[in-house]
């Protein structure tokens, strides 16, 4: 076990062991020479899985979790006993899987590797927090037919913050490199969809591929458009494709547990995302809707909380529908519209996993 070779290769006195012992609680060797920390997302919303990979010449950490006191004092009891880290790589640039990186490199001086997408997008980020900035979103949720749009500054201000975005990457990489995380080489995936920056990493020996939020084991991860022409379903279900045609083992996502077959999991999201589809395509009828108007029908019953996720979801599958000639768009008085082009085509057919398990 990592953790227990740790513990017997220390020279630490009975009292610090026990104490190093109740630190590697809070870790799971979730496979050889890798462990999982739970780092706590801002607002009850779960928590975001941090991985550290042992090499040679100490652990990388696969993602940091948010930029909170509570994930900071999380990161200090595990490494207050020595636990030598080497780097921190970062799957895609959202603040709950790269919130603490410029907190390791500025307290910790370890280098940092960011992808060139990933690096683009914390430029993006530092800009939203001048005092010209207007959200983009807001406009776009209300021509999607949003009555109200919240965005309160009081609300979010524990989950963006500026400084999570105020450091410059070590090393940067790109589709095809090769990163060392522990001893392994982990060839950089790039899977669009949930983010424009958002990469797998894969070391083709074990088959471990480090999945991030592009594959959850038991929910599908959101995957949004920024605006009318954003079309991220479509590179999505592309990178889905992508991912599953690779030979892997255990697969090892940013939040919840670990995935053993991807080509099952895959198969199931696809159904998932046919049913809401068709939902979706029910709710706006022929006569047209807004979008706002079909996610109240198709989640209905939703919490004001889970509301504003499933809206901007369902804004995504209109539009990916209506580029693959399912439903059409117009706009009226400043909104659009979306109604019904021609009767629901199947696109996923019932399949048997190699689980044996039958998904409809």
């Amino acid at each position: 076990m990592a953790v227990q070779s740790w513990l017997d290769n220390k020279q630490l006195h009975v009292f610090e062991v026990e104490v190093a012992r109740g630190v590697f609680e809070m870790l799971e060797e979730v496979a050889n020479k890798i462990l999982r920390l739970k780092v706590p997302m801002p607002f009850n919303m779960g928590y975001t899985n941090s991985y550290l990979v042992e090499g040679e010449n100490g652990y990388t950490i696969v993602d940091t979790g948010d930029n909170t006191e509570e994930a900071k004092a999380l990161w200090e009891k595990v490494l207050c006993k020595g636990m030598k880290i080497e780097k921190v790589v970062i799957t895609h640039a959202h603040p709950d899987h790269l919130g603490l990186a410029g907190w390791f490199q500025l307290n910790y001086g370890l280098p940092i590797w960011l992808s060139v997408k990933g690096y683009e997008e914390i430029l993006k980020s530092r800009k939203t927090f001048d005092e010209d900035y207007v959200n983009p979103m807001r406009s776009f949720a209300i021509r999607n037919g949003a009555i109200h749009y919240r965005d309160d500054e009081a609300e979010i201000e524990p989950y963006y913050k500026l400084d999570t975005y105020q450091f410059e990457p070590d090393h940067i990489f790109e589709t095809g490199s090769l990163l060392k995380i522990g001893d392994g080489l982990f060839e950089a995936i790039w899977t669009p969809g949930h983010a424009i920056d958002h990469y797998c990493f894969y070391e083709r020996e074990s088959g471990t591929i480090f999945v991030g939020d592009h594959i959850l084991r038991s929910m599908n991860p959101l995957v949004t458009s920024k605006h009318i022409n954003d079309n991220p379903l479509q590179e999505y279900m592309m990178s889905l494709d992508k991912v599953a045609s690779y030979k892997t083992g255990i697969a090892l996502p940013g939040h919840g547990k670990a995935i053993v077959s991807l080509p099952d999991r895959v198969a199931e999201m696809k159904v998932h995302y046919q049913k809401r589809w068709r939902q979706t395509f029910e709710a706006i009828g022929e006569e047209g809707k807004t979008a706002f108007d079909a996610c109240q029908l198709v989640y209905k019953g939703y919490s004001n909380g889970k509301l504003l996720p499933a809206f901007m979801q369902t804004i995504t599958n209109l539009i990916y529908l209506e580029s693959i000639g399912q439903v059409k768009r117009v706009e009226h008085a400043g909104k659009y519209y979306y109604s019904q082009v021609k009767s629901f085509q199947e696109l996923y057919k019932d399949r048997t996993l190699q689980s044996g398990i039958r998904f409809k």
